[in-house]
């Protein structure tokens, strides 16, 4: 607990803590179908790899530079991008 009373894991859902700890889902795909890179004002940087067929998103994967909170994002980005069409 810190000062303040609030215990980090009682005050995050347990959805947040898998995707902030999750690490299946990153991966730095060679010659990805999909890319794109973005450093936001913080200074994290995100990565996501696509790997689609038939228009379908087969694969997503992401690297970051970055916070718990990026990791949690990233996570789920690539977990609602798969199995899903391009647009």
């Amino acid at each position: 607990m810190n000062e303040g009373g609030s215990d980090f894991w009682q005050s995050h859902s347990l959805k947040y803590l898998e995707m902030a700890f999750r690490t299946d889902k990153q991966e730095i795909i060679k010659h990805p179908d999909g890319y794109g890179k973005k450093t936001g004002d913080c200074g994290d940087t995100v990565e996501i790899y696509l790997i689609a067929c038939d228009n379908i998103i087969e694969k997503a994967s992401y690297y970051i530079n970055g916070c718990m909170n990026t990791a949690a994002c990233a996570n789920t980005i690539v977990f609602m991008a798969e199995n899903k069409t391009i647009d």
